[in-house]
Protein backbone atom coordinates (compact mmCIF):
# COMPACT_ATOMS: atom_id res chain seq x y z
CA UNK A 1 0.00 0.00 0.00
CA UNK A 2 2.84 2.39 0.73
CA UNK A 3 5.85 1.46 -1.42
CA UNK A 4 5.91 -0.87 -4.37
CA UNK A 5 9.72 -0.73 -4.26
CA UNK A 6 11.75 0.20 -1.20
CA UNK A 7 15.53 0.33 -0.67
CA UNK A 8 16.25 -1.77 -3.77
CA UNK A 9 19.92 -1.61 -4.85
CA UNK A 10 20.46 -0.37 -8.40
CA UNK A 11 22.29 -3.13 -10.31
CA UNK A 12 23.23 -3.20 -13.97
CA UNK A 13 24.66 -5.66 -16.45
CA UNK A 14 26.70 -5.22 -19.63
CA UNK A 15 26.96 -7.77 -22.45
CA UNK A 16 25.34 -10.47 -20.33
CA UNK A 17 27.83 -10.20 -17.48
CA UNK A 18 26.92 -10.74 -13.84
CA UNK A 19 24.94 -7.72 -12.59
CA UNK A 20 26.85 -5.40 -10.30
CA UNK A 21 25.69 -2.74 -7.90
CA UNK A 22 26.14 0.88 -8.90
CA UNK A 23 28.49 2.90 -6.70
CA UNK A 24 28.38 6.48 -7.92
CA UNK A 25 30.55 9.56 -7.70
CA UNK A 26 27.77 11.84 -9.02
CA UNK A 27 24.13 12.40 -8.26
CA UNK A 28 21.79 10.20 -10.33
CA UNK A 29 19.84 11.73 -13.22
CA UNK A 30 16.53 10.10 -14.20
CA UNK A 31 14.25 10.49 -17.20
CA UNK A 32 11.40 8.50 -18.79
CA UNK A 33 10.92 8.20 -22.54
CA UNK A 34 7.29 9.24 -23.07
CA UNK A 35 6.52 6.83 -25.90
CA UNK A 36 8.38 3.64 -24.99
CA UNK A 37 8.08 4.15 -21.19
CA UNK A 38 11.75 3.30 -20.83
CA UNK A 39 13.34 4.59 -17.64
CA UNK A 40 16.82 6.02 -18.20
CA UNK A 41 19.47 6.63 -15.55
CA UNK A 42 22.77 8.45 -15.98
CA UNK A 43 25.52 8.46 -13.37
CA UNK A 44 29.28 8.66 -13.10
CA UNK A 45 30.51 5.30 -11.79
CA UNK A 46 32.96 5.65 -8.93
CA UNK A 47 35.30 2.76 -9.77
CA UNK A 48 35.95 3.84 -13.37
CA UNK A 49 35.04 7.56 -13.20
CA UNK A 50 33.14 6.97 -16.43
CA UNK A 51 29.61 7.93 -17.30
CA UNK A 52 27.10 5.08 -17.53
CA UNK A 53 23.68 5.44 -19.15
CA UNK A 54 21.42 2.64 -17.94
CA UNK A 55 17.91 1.70 -19.00
CA UNK A 56 14.99 -0.60 -18.29
CA UNK A 57 11.25 -0.72 -18.84
CA UNK A 58 9.39 1.07 -16.05
CA UNK A 59 7.14 -1.94 -15.40
CA UNK A 60 9.74 -4.64 -16.08
CA UNK A 61 9.67 -7.75 -13.89
CA UNK A 62 13.47 -7.86 -14.16
CA UNK A 63 14.78 -5.16 -11.79
CA UNK A 64 18.24 -5.02 -13.43
CA UNK A 65 19.33 -2.10 -15.54
CA UNK A 66 21.17 -2.55 -18.83
CA UNK A 67 24.14 -0.41 -19.85
CA UNK A 68 24.14 1.55 -23.10
CA UNK A 69 26.94 -0.09 -25.13
CA UNK A 70 28.01 3.02 -27.01
CA UNK A 71 28.26 5.22 -23.94
CA UNK A 72 30.04 2.45 -22.05
CA UNK A 73 32.66 2.16 -24.80
CA UNK A 74 33.13 5.95 -25.18
CA UNK A 75 34.63 6.23 -21.67
CA UNK A 76 33.06 9.63 -21.11
CA UNK A 77 33.84 11.63 -17.98
CA UNK A 78 32.06 14.40 -16.14
CA UNK A 79 28.70 14.81 -14.42
CA UNK A 80 25.80 13.56 -16.60
CA UNK A 81 22.26 14.94 -16.94
CA UNK A 82 19.52 13.19 -18.95
CA UNK A 83 16.30 14.35 -20.57
CA UNK A 84 14.05 12.31 -22.87
CA UNK A 85 12.41 14.22 -25.73
CA UNK A 86 8.79 13.78 -26.88
CA UNK A 87 10.04 11.81 -29.93
CA UNK A 88 11.84 9.37 -27.54
CA UNK A 89 15.30 10.63 -28.46
CA UNK A 90 17.55 11.01 -25.44
CA UNK A 91 19.66 14.08 -24.63
CA UNK A 92 22.78 13.79 -22.47
CA UNK A 93 24.41 16.95 -21.11
CA UNK A 94 27.84 16.51 -19.53
CA UNK A 95 29.39 19.08 -17.21
CA UNK A 96 33.14 19.07 -16.63
CA UNK A 97 35.06 21.95 -15.03
CA UNK A 98 32.21 24.32 -15.83
CA UNK A 99 32.03 23.44 -19.56
CA UNK A 100 29.02 21.68 -21.07
CA UNK A 101 28.86 19.06 -23.82
CA UNK A 102 25.68 17.86 -25.54
CA UNK A 103 24.96 14.45 -27.09
CA UNK A 104 21.77 13.04 -28.60
CA UNK A 105 20.73 9.40 -28.92
CA UNK A 106 18.26 8.97 -31.77
CA UNK A 107 15.43 6.44 -31.83
CA UNK A 108 17.69 4.00 -33.70
CA UNK A 109 20.04 3.95 -30.71
CA UNK A 110 22.89 5.97 -32.27
CA UNK A 111 24.63 8.73 -30.32
CA UNK A 112 26.01 11.91 -31.89
CA UNK A 113 27.62 15.11 -30.62
CA UNK A 114 25.82 18.43 -31.21
CA UNK A 115 26.97 21.98 -30.67
CA UNK A 116 26.83 22.63 -26.90
CA UNK A 117 25.77 25.82 -25.13
CA UNK A 118 28.22 28.73 -25.50
CA UNK A 119 31.35 27.61 -23.64
CA UNK A 120 32.32 31.18 -22.83
CA UNK A 121 29.78 30.88 -20.02
CA UNK A 122 31.19 28.60 -17.34
CA UNK A 123 28.53 27.00 -15.16
CA UNK A 124 28.60 26.07 -11.52
CA UNK A 125 27.07 22.60 -11.12
CA UNK A 126 24.77 20.96 -10.56
CA UNK A 127 22.61 22.06 -13.48
CA UNK A 128 19.03 21.07 -14.33
CA UNK A 129 17.50 20.09 -17.68
CA UNK A 130 13.98 19.13 -18.72
CA UNK A 131 11.90 18.89 -21.88
CA UNK A 132 8.79 21.08 -22.01
CA UNK A 133 6.86 21.62 -25.21
CA UNK A 134 9.25 21.04 -28.11
CA UNK A 135 12.28 22.52 -26.35
CA UNK A 136 15.01 21.38 -23.97
CA UNK A 137 15.35 23.83 -21.08
CA UNK A 138 18.47 24.28 -18.93
CA UNK A 139 18.91 26.17 -15.66
CA UNK A 140 22.19 26.75 -13.84
CA UNK A 141 24.25 29.20 -11.86
CA UNK A 142 27.35 30.68 -13.45
CA UNK A 143 30.75 30.22 -11.85
CA UNK A 144 31.48 32.79 -9.17
CA UNK A 145 27.90 34.07 -9.16
CA UNK A 146 24.53 33.35 -7.58
CA UNK A 147 22.72 34.60 -10.70
CA UNK A 148 20.37 32.10 -12.31
CA UNK A 149 21.15 31.27 -15.93
CA UNK A 150 18.48 29.94 -18.29
CA UNK A 151 18.82 28.74 -21.88
CA UNK A 152 16.79 26.76 -24.40
CA UNK A 153 17.70 24.17 -27.05
CA UNK A 154 15.43 24.02 -30.10
CA UNK A 155 15.96 21.08 -32.48
CA UNK A 156 17.39 22.33 -35.74
CA UNK A 157 18.21 25.74 -34.28
CA UNK A 158 20.58 24.95 -31.43
CA UNK A 159 21.04 26.65 -28.06
CA UNK A 160 19.91 30.16 -27.19
CA UNK A 161 22.16 32.64 -25.41
CA UNK A 162 21.89 32.47 -21.61
CA UNK A 163 19.45 34.86 -19.93
CA UNK A 164 18.86 35.80 -16.30
CA UNK A 165 15.05 35.57 -15.92
CA UNK A 166 13.57 38.29 -13.71
CA UNK A 167 17.09 39.05 -12.47
CA UNK A 168 16.85 36.00 -10.22
CA UNK A 169 19.57 34.78 -7.88
CA UNK A 170 19.57 31.52 -5.95
CA UNK A 171 21.48 30.38 -2.88
CA UNK A 172 21.06 26.75 -4.05
CA UNK A 173 21.31 25.29 -7.56
CA UNK A 174 18.15 26.16 -9.57
CA UNK A 175 15.96 23.28 -10.69
CA UNK A 176 13.45 22.85 -13.53
CA UNK A 177 10.37 20.63 -13.70
CA UNK A 178 7.50 20.43 -16.18
CA UNK A 179 3.91 19.27 -15.89
CA UNK A 180 0.62 20.01 -17.61
CA UNK A 181 0.70 23.50 -16.10
CA UNK A 182 3.93 24.43 -17.87
CA UNK A 183 7.57 24.87 -16.90
CA UNK A 184 8.46 25.45 -13.24
CA UNK A 185 11.74 26.95 -12.02
CA UNK A 186 12.74 26.38 -8.38
CA UNK A 187 15.21 28.70 -6.65
CA UNK A 188 16.04 29.65 -3.07
CA UNK A 189 16.48 33.06 -1.49
CA UNK A 190 19.30 34.12 0.83
CA UNK A 191 17.53 32.48 3.78
CA UNK A 192 17.16 29.16 1.92
CA UNK A 193 13.39 29.56 1.44
CA UNK A 194 12.28 27.50 -1.55
CA UNK A 195 10.31 29.41 -4.18
CA UNK A 196 9.04 28.75 -7.68
CA UNK A 197 7.97 30.62 -10.79
CA UNK A 198 6.31 29.37 -13.96
CA UNK A 199 6.10 29.95 -17.70
CA UNK A 200 4.23 28.40 -20.62
CA UNK A 201 6.82 27.43 -23.28
CA UNK A 202 4.11 26.55 -25.80
CA UNK A 203 2.92 30.16 -25.76
CA UNK A 204 6.45 31.48 -25.27
CA UNK A 205 5.46 33.45 -22.17
CA UNK A 206 8.02 34.88 -19.74
CA UNK A 207 8.51 33.50 -16.25
CA UNK A 208 5.85 34.81 -13.89
CA UNK A 209 6.36 36.19 -10.38
CA UNK A 210 8.12 34.19 -7.70
CA UNK A 211 5.89 32.30 -5.29
CA UNK A 212 7.01 30.86 -1.96
CA UNK A 213 6.56 27.15 -1.26
CA UNK A 214 6.60 27.89 2.47
CA UNK A 215 9.56 25.53 3.00
CA UNK A 216 13.25 25.86 3.71
CA UNK A 217 15.96 23.70 2.16
CA UNK A 218 19.58 23.13 3.04
CA UNK A 219 22.62 23.75 0.89
CA UNK A 220 22.09 20.57 -1.17
CA UNK A 221 19.16 22.33 -2.83
CA UNK A 222 16.18 20.77 -4.56
CA UNK A 223 15.39 17.97 -6.98
CA UNK A 224 12.08 18.13 -8.83
CA UNK A 225 9.97 16.40 -11.45
CA UNK A 226 6.50 16.64 -12.90
CA UNK A 227 4.15 14.69 -15.12
CA UNK A 228 3.42 16.49 -18.38
CA UNK A 229 0.20 14.55 -18.77
CA UNK A 230 -1.09 15.55 -15.34
CA UNK A 231 -0.90 18.29 -12.74
CA UNK A 232 1.44 16.38 -10.39
CA UNK A 233 4.55 18.27 -9.38
CA UNK A 234 7.03 16.88 -6.84
CA UNK A 235 10.08 18.54 -5.32
CA UNK A 236 12.40 17.08 -2.70
CA UNK A 237 15.39 18.11 -0.70
CA UNK A 238 17.80 16.49 1.70
CA UNK A 239 16.65 16.94 5.28
CA UNK A 240 20.01 17.63 6.90
CA UNK A 241 19.35 20.51 9.26
CA UNK A 242 15.61 20.69 9.76
CA UNK A 243 14.38 19.69 13.21
CA UNK A 244 11.31 17.61 13.90
CA UNK A 245 9.34 18.93 16.87
CA UNK A 246 8.38 16.43 19.54
CA UNK A 247 6.58 18.01 22.48
CA UNK A 248 8.46 21.15 23.42
CA UNK A 249 11.89 19.79 22.56
CA UNK A 250 13.40 19.97 19.07
CA UNK A 251 15.01 16.62 18.28
CA UNK A 252 17.27 16.70 15.22
CA UNK A 253 16.85 13.55 13.11
CA UNK A 254 19.87 11.97 11.47
CA UNK A 255 20.85 13.95 8.41
CA UNK A 256 20.22 12.67 4.93
CA UNK A 257 16.52 11.79 5.02
CA UNK A 258 14.59 12.95 2.02
CA UNK A 259 11.82 15.46 2.46
CA UNK A 260 9.16 15.81 -0.20
CA UNK A 261 6.89 18.62 -1.28
CA UNK A 262 3.84 17.80 -3.37
CA UNK A 263 1.69 20.13 -5.41
CA UNK A 264 -1.44 19.41 -7.41
CA UNK A 265 -3.05 22.02 -9.62
CA UNK A 266 -3.71 25.23 -7.75
CA UNK A 267 -3.50 23.64 -4.29
CA UNK A 268 -1.01 24.39 -1.55
CA UNK A 269 2.40 22.80 -1.31
CA UNK A 270 2.45 20.01 1.22
CA UNK A 271 5.61 18.76 2.88
CA UNK A 272 6.27 15.33 4.27
CA UNK A 273 9.02 12.78 4.69
CA UNK A 274 8.98 10.64 1.57
CA UNK A 275 11.78 8.10 1.83
CA UNK A 276 11.73 5.81 4.90
CA UNK A 277 14.30 6.34 7.62
CA UNK A 278 16.17 3.32 6.35
CA UNK A 279 16.79 5.26 3.16
CA UNK A 280 19.24 8.06 3.93
CA UNK A 281 20.56 9.92 0.91
CA UNK A 282 23.25 12.42 0.08
CA UNK A 283 23.39 14.84 -2.80
CA UNK A 284 20.51 15.30 -5.20
CA UNK A 285 18.14 12.34 -5.66
CA UNK A 286 16.89 11.48 -9.12
CA UNK A 287 13.12 11.79 -9.56
CA UNK A 288 10.77 10.67 -12.33
CA UNK A 289 7.03 10.07 -12.63
CA UNK A 290 5.59 7.10 -14.52
CA UNK A 291 1.84 7.70 -14.70
CA UNK A 292 0.97 7.98 -10.99
CA UNK A 293 4.10 6.26 -9.66
CA UNK A 294 6.91 8.40 -8.30
CA UNK A 295 10.35 6.81 -8.79
CA UNK A 296 13.28 7.98 -6.68
CA UNK A 297 16.94 6.99 -7.03
CA UNK A 298 19.07 8.12 -4.10
CA UNK A 299 22.73 7.83 -3.18
CA UNK A 300 23.60 6.47 0.27
CA UNK A 301 26.45 7.60 2.51
CA UNK A 302 28.54 4.80 0.94
CA UNK A 303 27.66 6.08 -2.60
CA UNK A 304 25.54 3.05 -3.46
CA UNK A 305 22.38 3.80 -5.44
CA UNK A 306 19.02 2.68 -4.05
CA UNK A 307 15.57 2.84 -5.62
CA UNK A 308 12.17 3.63 -4.14
CA UNK A 309 8.77 3.72 -5.81
CA UNK A 310 5.43 4.81 -4.43
CA UNK A 311 2.05 5.30 -5.99
CA UNK A 312 0.97 8.91 -5.85
CA UNK A 313 -2.65 7.86 -6.23
CA UNK A 314 -2.56 6.35 -2.73
CA UNK A 315 -1.89 9.69 -1.02
CA UNK A 316 -4.60 10.91 1.35
CA UNK A 317 -4.91 14.31 2.99
CA UNK A 318 -6.13 14.94 6.52
CA UNK A 319 -7.13 18.53 7.26
CA UNK A 320 -6.72 19.86 10.80
CA UNK A 321 -7.46 23.14 12.56
CA UNK A 322 -6.54 24.17 16.10
CA UNK A 323 -8.99 25.80 18.51
CA UNK A 324 -6.99 27.06 21.50
CA UNK A 325 -9.07 28.07 24.53
CA UNK A 326 -8.20 31.68 25.41
CA UNK A 327 -8.61 32.14 29.16
CA UNK A 328 -8.69 35.57 30.83
CA UNK A 329 -5.01 35.48 31.80
CA UNK A 330 -3.83 34.01 28.51
CA UNK A 331 -2.05 31.18 30.33
CA UNK A 332 -3.47 28.40 28.11
CA UNK A 333 -2.24 29.90 24.81
CA UNK A 334 1.07 30.80 26.48
CA UNK A 335 1.59 27.25 27.75
CA UNK A 336 0.73 25.80 24.37
CA UNK A 337 3.07 28.17 22.52
CA UNK A 338 6.00 27.84 24.95
CA UNK A 339 9.23 28.02 22.95
CA UNK A 340 7.47 29.29 19.80
CA UNK A 341 6.61 32.74 18.48
CA UNK A 342 2.86 32.16 18.67
CA UNK A 343 0.22 29.45 19.18
CA UNK A 344 -0.07 29.17 15.40
CA UNK A 345 3.69 28.61 15.02
CA UNK A 346 3.48 25.79 17.57
CA UNK A 347 0.41 24.33 15.86
CA UNK A 348 2.15 24.33 12.47
CA UNK A 349 5.22 22.64 13.98
CA UNK A 350 3.07 19.95 15.56
CA UNK A 351 1.18 19.39 12.31
CA UNK A 352 4.46 18.99 10.42
CA UNK A 353 5.77 16.54 13.02
CA UNK A 354 2.58 14.42 12.94
CA UNK A 355 2.86 14.42 9.16
CA UNK A 356 6.41 13.13 9.55
CA UNK A 357 5.05 10.18 11.55
CA UNK A 358 2.34 9.43 8.98
CA UNK A 359 4.48 10.11 5.91
CA UNK A 360 5.60 6.54 5.19
CA UNK A 361 1.94 5.56 5.04
CA UNK A 362 0.98 8.04 2.30
CA UNK A 363 -0.95 10.33 4.63
CA UNK A 364 -0.25 14.05 4.62
CA UNK A 365 -1.70 16.76 6.81
CA UNK A 366 -2.98 20.20 5.83
CA UNK A 367 -2.92 22.92 8.48
CA UNK A 368 -6.11 24.99 8.15
CA UNK A 369 -5.23 27.54 10.82
CA UNK A 370 -5.23 28.32 14.53
CA UNK A 371 -8.00 30.19 16.34
CA UNK A 372 -8.11 31.46 19.92
CA UNK A 373 -11.64 30.77 21.19
CA UNK A 374 -13.42 32.25 24.20
CA UNK A 375 -15.55 29.76 26.13
CA UNK A 376 -17.29 29.71 29.54
CA UNK A 377 -14.74 29.33 32.33
CA UNK A 378 -15.86 25.82 33.21
CA UNK A 379 -14.79 24.65 29.74
CA UNK A 380 -11.18 25.70 30.24
CA UNK A 381 -10.77 22.36 32.02
CA UNK A 382 -12.68 19.51 30.37
CA UNK A 383 -14.10 16.48 32.16
CA UNK A 384 -14.29 13.67 29.61
CA UNK A 385 -16.01 11.00 31.69
CA UNK A 386 -14.63 7.61 30.66
CA UNK A 387 -13.43 9.06 27.32
CA UNK A 388 -15.23 6.46 25.25
CA UNK A 389 -14.74 7.05 21.51
CA UNK A 390 -18.44 7.16 20.61
CA UNK A 391 -19.64 8.89 23.80
CA UNK A 392 -19.04 12.53 24.67
CA UNK A 393 -19.40 14.26 28.02
CA UNK A 394 -21.64 17.32 28.27
CA UNK A 395 -18.54 19.55 28.49
CA UNK A 396 -17.08 18.01 25.34
CA UNK A 397 -20.34 18.58 23.49
CA UNK A 398 -20.35 22.25 24.49
CA UNK A 399 -16.72 22.68 23.46
CA UNK A 400 -17.25 20.97 20.11
CA UNK A 401 -19.84 23.59 19.08
CA UNK A 402 -16.89 25.88 18.33
CA UNK A 403 -16.19 24.72 14.75
CA UNK A 404 -16.02 28.13 13.11
CA UNK A 405 -15.19 27.81 9.42
CA UNK A 406 -14.70 24.02 9.40
CA UNK A 407 -16.28 21.55 7.01
CA UNK A 408 -17.57 18.03 7.48
CA UNK A 409 -14.17 16.50 6.63
CA UNK A 410 -12.06 18.77 8.84
CA UNK A 411 -10.69 17.73 12.25
CA UNK A 412 -10.89 20.26 15.08
CA UNK A 413 -8.08 19.98 17.65
CA UNK A 414 -9.09 21.68 20.90
CA UNK A 415 -6.37 22.79 23.32
CA UNK A 416 -7.46 23.27 26.94
CA UNK A 417 -5.83 23.78 30.33
CA UNK A 418 -6.18 20.12 31.28
CA UNK A 419 -8.35 17.04 30.81
CA UNK A 420 -9.80 14.97 33.66
CA UNK A 421 -11.54 11.60 33.66
CA UNK A 422 -14.24 10.17 35.92
CA UNK A 423 -11.67 9.52 38.67
CA UNK A 424 -10.58 13.17 38.45
CA UNK A 425 -7.22 12.02 37.11
CA UNK A 426 -5.41 13.99 34.42
CA UNK A 427 -5.37 12.35 30.99
CA UNK A 428 -3.32 13.36 27.94
CA UNK A 429 -6.04 13.57 25.30
CA UNK A 430 -9.46 12.39 24.23
CA UNK A 431 -10.81 11.83 20.72
CA UNK A 432 -14.38 12.12 19.47
CA UNK A 433 -14.66 10.52 16.01
CA UNK A 434 -18.35 11.34 15.52
CA UNK A 435 -17.65 15.01 16.26
CA UNK A 436 -14.50 14.94 14.07
CA UNK A 437 -12.59 16.39 16.99
CA UNK A 438 -10.09 15.69 19.73
CA UNK A 439 -9.00 17.52 22.88
CA UNK A 440 -5.47 17.72 24.28
CA UNK A 441 -3.80 19.42 27.22
CA UNK A 442 -1.87 22.60 26.41
CA UNK A 443 1.49 20.92 27.15
CA UNK A 444 0.99 17.64 25.28
CA UNK A 445 3.45 16.31 22.71
CA UNK A 446 3.23 15.24 19.08
CA UNK A 447 2.84 11.51 19.83
CA UNK A 448 -0.28 12.23 21.89
CA UNK A 449 -1.73 14.38 19.11
CA UNK A 450 -0.98 11.75 16.45
CA UNK A 451 -2.59 9.09 18.68
CA UNK A 452 -5.79 11.13 19.03
CA UNK A 453 -5.92 11.91 15.30
CA UNK A 454 -5.60 8.16 14.73
CA UNK A 455 -8.72 7.66 16.84
CA UNK A 456 -10.63 10.30 14.84
CA UNK A 457 -9.62 8.43 11.66
CA UNK A 458 -11.14 5.21 13.01
CA UNK A 459 -8.34 3.45 14.91
CA UNK A 460 -8.88 1.77 18.26
CA UNK A 461 -6.27 1.02 20.91
CA UNK A 462 -3.75 -1.63 19.88
CA UNK A 463 -0.55 -2.96 21.46
CA UNK A 464 2.42 -3.29 21.88
CA UNK A 465 3.84 -0.14 23.43
CA UNK A 466 5.80 0.72 20.28
CA UNK A 467 2.53 1.12 18.35
CA UNK A 468 1.11 4.61 17.96
CA UNK A 469 -2.28 3.39 19.19
CA UNK A 470 -1.00 1.69 22.36
CA UNK A 471 -3.69 2.14 25.01
CA UNK A 472 -1.55 2.16 28.14
CA UNK A 473 0.03 5.58 27.61
CA UNK A 474 2.12 6.46 24.57
CA UNK A 475 5.77 7.51 24.73
CA UNK A 476 8.43 8.72 22.34
CA UNK A 477 8.89 5.13 21.06
CA UNK A 478 5.18 4.76 20.21
CA UNK A 479 5.51 5.54 16.52
CA UNK A 480 4.80 2.27 14.68
CA UNK A 481 1.77 2.06 12.39
CA UNK A 482 0.85 -1.32 10.89
CA UNK A 483 -0.22 -1.47 7.22
CA UNK A 484 -3.80 -2.35 8.14
CA UNK A 485 -3.94 0.67 10.45
CA UNK A 486 -2.57 2.92 7.71
CA UNK A 487 -5.14 1.52 5.26
CA UNK A 488 -7.95 2.28 7.68
CA UNK A 489 -6.79 5.89 8.14
CA UNK A 490 -6.26 6.32 4.40
CA UNK A 491 -9.79 5.13 3.61
CA UNK A 492 -11.51 6.99 6.47
CA UNK A 493 -14.53 9.04 5.38
CA UNK A 494 -12.85 12.33 6.33
CA UNK A 495 -9.55 11.57 4.57
CA UNK A 496 -9.47 13.53 1.32
CA UNK A 497 -8.04 11.54 -1.66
Amino acid sequence: MTYTVQNRPVEFTYEGRTPRKVVASSAPSLSISPGTRFLKLAVCEQSTQRIQVLGRKTNAADPHWYADHQIHDMRLRGVPYLAAAPDDSLHLIRESNGALAHMIRNTAGQWSEVTPPDRRYKVQGPISIVWAGDQLHLACRFQGSSKVGYMVYRPGRGWSRPTNPRGMTSSCPPVLAANSGGLHLFTTDGSANARTCQRDPMRNTAFGPLQSTGRKVNTNGIAACGSQGADYLFASWINGGENAIYGLTPLAPASGYLRMMRHRGSGQWSARAYVPKSGACKGHPGLAIDKSTLITIGRTSTDQLLEWQNRGADIGTVRVAYKVVNDASGSIPDTFALGFASPDAKARAMTDAVEQLFANYQIELTHLGTELITVPEHLEEIHTGDCVLQEHSSEQKQLFRNRNGLGDRDIAIYVVRRLRNNDDGIIAGCAAPRAKACVINAWEDVITLAHEIGHVLGLSHYGPKTNLMYGGGTGFSSTTVHPWQAEKMLTASITVP
